[in-house]
């Protein structure tokens, strides 16, 4: 079978899986995106490799998925979102700006602020931790470390705050010098001190995540990876790669029965069936 689009009826615009023999064959089949292995099932990383927010969620239960992080800490994920996401150009204008006018404040105050510092560790449980502090600045023996954020108070934001302390911590260039967090949320800021047993959370939920074995998966959409995460190209080049891979149009016998693809250990496939279109 192949992939086809419904030029009219109910369904016009969707895709589904017509036989290649159309019209003597008019077997159709529900199009599902998870019939698709994402591109990153097949580039795996030479070592795992953890973004700060990602621990913070977990360690913070944002996401319920431990799943979904541990997937992308071991392997690699192309992203698709693209600037029409309104919500998203929308955050990143504010955080911004709230990151410009606190650089500004620290300027006028004599003070020299380093923005977008971004730093790799070693994690306790192996693999690397990175992150990009907002902006920093060096006073003396003293670190100040900012970070800001929009929105609502969360608890996963001051557990990124305390990774980003923990890991500059690590660093040559700040490994001997006193360092202190503030988050910002408009004009409102307040210190974050790492709690007595941060370092212990920080190495169980760094072992889950780095883990050889995939990390637990929960019911529901959680540990769906979004869209713009999948590491899938868009609609119409996935629609032609799945037919570049099939025979032709023209071959004589049988359906051709859709392959299995291999999936890395712990990637699911989605039993989600969407309505049967129309074939035309």
């Amino acid at each position: 079978m192949v992939v086809r689009k419904a030029r009219k009826g109910p369904h016009a615009g969707e895709y589904f899986f017509g036989c290649s023999r159309y019209p003597r064959c008019r077997g159709t089949r529900p199009f599902d995106e998870d019939t698709f292995v994402p591109l990153s099932a097949n580039r795996p990383r030479s070592e795992p490799y953890v973004w700060a927010t990602w621990l913070a969620e977990v360690m913070a239960a944002d996401v319920k998925c431990q799943w979904k992080s541990w997937f992308r800490a071991h392997y690699q994920i192309q992203s698709s979102r693209g600037s029409k996401d309104e919500a998203l150009v929308e955050w990143k204008v504010a955080h911004t700006r709230a990151v410009s006018e606190l650089t500004q404040s620290l300027a006028s105050r004599g003070l020299k602020p380093i923005n977008e510092y971004a730093f790799k560790t070693l994690l306790p449980s192996g693999g690397t931790l990175s992150g990009q502090v907002d902006c920093m600045v060096e006073d003396g023996h003293r670190v100040l470390v900012y970070e800001c954020k929009t929105g609502l108070r969360r608890a996963k934001d001051q557990l990124q705050l305390m990774l980003y302390l923990w890991a500059l911590g690590r660093d040559p260039r700040f490994r001997d010098k006193e360092l202190t967090g503030f988050l910002i949320y408009g004009d409102d800021e307040f210190e974050v001190v790492p709690y007595a047993e941060f370092e212990g959370d920080l190495a169980h939920f760094g072992a889950v995540i780095t883990g050889p074995n995939p990390a637990p998966k929960v019911p529901g959409a959680d540990c769906r990876l979004p869209d713009h995460e999948q590491g899938l190209p868009r609609a119409d080049q996935r629609v032609a790669q799945w037919n570049q891979t099939l025979p032709t149009r023209g071959r004589q016998g049988p359906p051709v029965e859709l392959p299995t693809a291999t999936l890395p250990a712990g990637v699911a496939r989605s039993r989600r069936t969407p309505p049967r279109p129309t074939c035309s």
